[in-house]
């Protein structure tokens, strides 16, 4: 008996370490309710209420068992990891704050979450890649974090938070417009093509990177609480979907979450958009129907994307076709005649 469980286990472990990491599900723990922010919402949660030892064991044998990939969401203000060497049979992933960069070094697959506070630190190596968080009301500085941190990672990926009606739209333009002519002259001059979700990513995309919480993406906390993401946990703590375990039991109405429900992410090309579910829900009361703010930032950034393929001289029948309007909302109405539930398309 005990050679047939050894047997099963690393046969999970082999499906596991095989998966495609963007195609596969994954399990946000969050090790601490102060964790780091690593997406568009915001935690402010101080709390040092840590997830036990014994739930992270329970935690980890979910994941194994039901297909998820693992990932750690580290405390903004300590490192709670336990000994490394007793999660050796799993595959796990890290994503930990810049400032704990020398504890980072003893973990494999980390992803380090930068601020305003840090993109500037001292790096010993260059990343892979980085997480860089900016507030929506600090955009007139975001090509001066971004072009800064670029002399330490190879790519970023940019969270703007507390996204709502209130950014600047032209500021922001010309915020990517900057970056885009920094990347656009490194290329240039030494060959060197570093990426940045809000402009390059758009190039590679065959389909639509948006959010996929509640579809493939889950977050557990310290309760042993499975919730749809983060923001959830923080905001709705009562708002669970399920528990260690029961499993994902109470998921209503999941089919919403897919793309095919979509309706107007299906009319729009603006693969890299975030469409942050929370976002969706908290301003439109539907979680697959985006605020016109939301879309609109989506398309800055797909037009600077454009100006960039043609500035690096990408084929001109690759190049990112040139529209008129803002907003992927007017295209739904053209094609179905009126707005799909509840949708503002003004801005205030």
């Amino acid at each position: 008996l005990k050679e047939r469980k050894r047997v099963i286990i690393n046969f999970l472990i082999i499906i596991q370490e095989n998966y495609d990491y963007n195609k596969s599900k994954r399990m946000y723990i969050l090790l601490s309710d102060d964790y780091v922010t690593f997406c568009e919402y915001k935690n402010i949660n101080a709390s040092r209420k840590i997830i036990p030892r014994e739930s992270l064991d329970k935690i980890l044998r979910f994941c194994r068992q039901n297909f998820f990939i693992p990932i750690f969401i580290h405390s903004n203000s300590a490192v709670d990891y336990y000994d490394k060497d007793e999660f050796e049979d799993y595959t796990v992933f890290h994503i930990m704050p810049a400032h704990f960069y020398e504890e980072s070094k003893e973990l494999k697959d980390v992803k380090l979450v930068f601020d305003k506070d840090n993109y500037d630190m001292y790096i010993q190596d260059t990343l892979e890649n980085c997480i860089l968080n900016v507030d929506s009301s600090d955009i007139d500085n975001l090509a001066i974090y971004a072009i800064e941190l670029f002399k330490r990672t190879k790519h970023i990926d940019v969270n703007i938070l507390d996204l709502s009606s209130e950014l600047s739209e032209q500021i922001y333009k010309e915020q990517l417009l900057i970056i885009k002519d920094y990347l656009v002259k490194l290329l240039r001059d030494t060959g060197e093509k570093k990426t940045i979700n809000l402009i390059t990513d758009l190039l590679d995309l065959e389909s639509n990177n948006n959010c996929k919480a509640g579809e493939k993406d889950f977050t557990v906390a310290s309760n042993e609480k499975i919730y749809l993401c983060p923001a959830v946990y923080s905001e709705e703590a009562s708002n669970y979907i399920g528990d260690i375990d029961q499993g994902i039991n109470n998921h209503k109405n999941n089919h919403l979450f897919t793309m095919e429900y979509r309706p107007i992410c299906n009319v729009c090309d603006a693969k890299q958009c975030v469409n942050c579910v929370y976002v969706n829900y908290r301003y439109t009361k539907e979680v697959n129907v985006s605020p016109s703010f939301q879309c609109r930032k989506s398309y800055i950034e797909r037009n600077v994307t454009r100006q960039y393929q043609i500035d690096i001289g990408i084929d001109e029948d690759k190049i990112v076709s040139e529209i008129l309007y803002e907003d992927p909302i007017e295209i739904y109405f053209e094609k179905n005649g009126g707005a799909p539930g509840y949708y503002s398309c003004k801005r205030k």
